[in-house]
C-alpha cells in the first residue's frame, strides 16, 4: 500500500492487480473520526501481483489505521495525522515526514523504517529491523529476534529501546539530557 497525498477532498483507491475478482479488491470503512482499509482476500498460492495506492486528502489530520498481510506499507508525504497505527505481517514498513501526535507501529515480519518523523512512537517488529533516523519525540522500540538502529534530532520524552535477539544502535544529540 503506498498512501499519497490527495489533489482533492475525496479519498481515492486504486488497485493494480494481475487477476481482477471483486472479492479481491480492499475495504475502507470509516468509524467516526478514523479510516480503516483493509486488503481483500487475495491468492496465496500461484502468480499474483497487486499494487494498492490509497491517495487522501492533505488537510485530513484524523486517525489512520493502515493493516497488511503479505503487503508493504509506504508513507512518504510531509503530513500531520492526530493518530497513526501502521501494521503489517510479512512486509516492510516505510514512513517519513510526518508528524503525528501517536505513532504505533507493528510488524511481524519485515522491516520497519521512519525517516524524519515527529511522534510519540510505539514501534514492535517480531521478526525484523527497525530504523529511526532523524526523528524527534519519545519512543519505545522493541523487537524479539532483530536489530535496532535509532538516531534522534531531539530526544522529547522516554526513550526504550528492547531486543531479545539483535544488536541496540542508539544515537541521540550531545547535549540531550537523560537519567
Amino acid at each position: 500500500v503506498q498512501v499519497i497525498p490527495s489533489g482533492s477532498q475525496e479519498l481515492v483507491l486504486r488497485e493494480y492487480m494481475s487477476d481482477d475478482k471483486r472479492s479481491y479488491f480492499a475495504v475502507i470503512e470509516r468509524d467516526g473520526a478514523a479510516l480503516n482499509l483493509e486488503a481483500g482476500d487475495r491468492p496465496w498460492l500461484g502468480r499474483f501481483d497487486s499494487r494498492v495506492v490509497l491517495a487522501i486528502p492533505a488537510s485530513y489530520i484524523g486517525i489512520l489505521n493502515l493493516s497488511t498481510v503479505s503487503g508493504n506499507i509506504e508513507m512518504q508525504s510531509p503530513w500531520a495525522f492526530s493518530q497513526l497505527h501502521v501494521s503489517s505481517v510479512s512486509g516492510s514498513i516505510a514512513l517519513a515526514s510526518l508528524t503525528v501526535a501517536n505513532l504505533k507501529v507493528e510488524s511481524v515480519s519485515g522491516k520497519i523504517g521512519l525517516t524524519e518523523v515527529f511522534a510519540q512512537m510505539d514501534l514492535h517488529s517480531t521478526s525484523g529491523t527497525i530504523e529511526v533516523a532523524n526523528c524527534r519525540g519519545p519512543a519505545k522500540v522493541i523487537t524479539t529476534s532483530g536489530k535496532i538502529e535509532v538516531s534522534l534530532d531531539q530526544l522529547l520524552g522516554g526513550l526504550d529501546l528492547e531486543s531479545t535477539s539483535g544488536k541496540i544502535e542508539l544515537r541521540i544529540p550531545q547535549d540531550a539530557a537523560y537519567d
